[in-house]
């Protein structure tokens, strides 16, 4: 197993990441090679190359994605915690995890080469809940 945790900001205390950095290990142990990222960056953006751009009106807390080389990696992003009632907490760890798990795991699985640009899943949080967004970068 290789999953490399990067944290780069601690939070301030009126924010949240979707779940913990011990979650997000626990739950990434079947990865034999996954980044995890939690604050490299304040808020999710659009790559300008992205077809089919989504219009998000909520907040992106997440962000999976297999780079063209098959890499995958899962961004966190710091969002307001007064927006993460303990429902919502759980229903990230119980189905947006597992979808997200099955969605690398599927492009890995059938991927023979390499991939043209870029693979993502965007996970928007909005109030009643989490909308997925399936993106292709080229």
């Amino acid at each position: 197993m290789s999953v490399k945790v990067a944290a780069y900001k601690k939070l301030h205390p009126t924010e949240a990441y979707a779940c913990s950095a011990i979650e997000a290990q626990n739950w990434a142990q079947t990865f034999a090679d996954l980044r995890l990222d939690f604050g490299s960056f304040r808020s999710f953006r659009l790559d300008p190359r992205c077809s089919r751009r989504p219009k998000i009106t909520g907040v992106v807390v997440a962000k999976a994605m297999i780079d063209a080389k098959l890499k995958p990696a899962l961004y966190f992003y710091p969002f307001p915690n007064s927006r993460y009632p303990e429902p919502l907490r759980k229903e990230f760890l119980t189905k947006i995890l597992p979808e997200i798990q099955t969605w690398i795991e599927g492009y890995l699985a059938a991927a023979d080469t390499e991939m043209v640009g870029q693979m993502m899943l965007v996970v928007e949080l909005m109030a009643a809940g989490f909308t997925i967004h399936r993106l292709r970068c080229l």
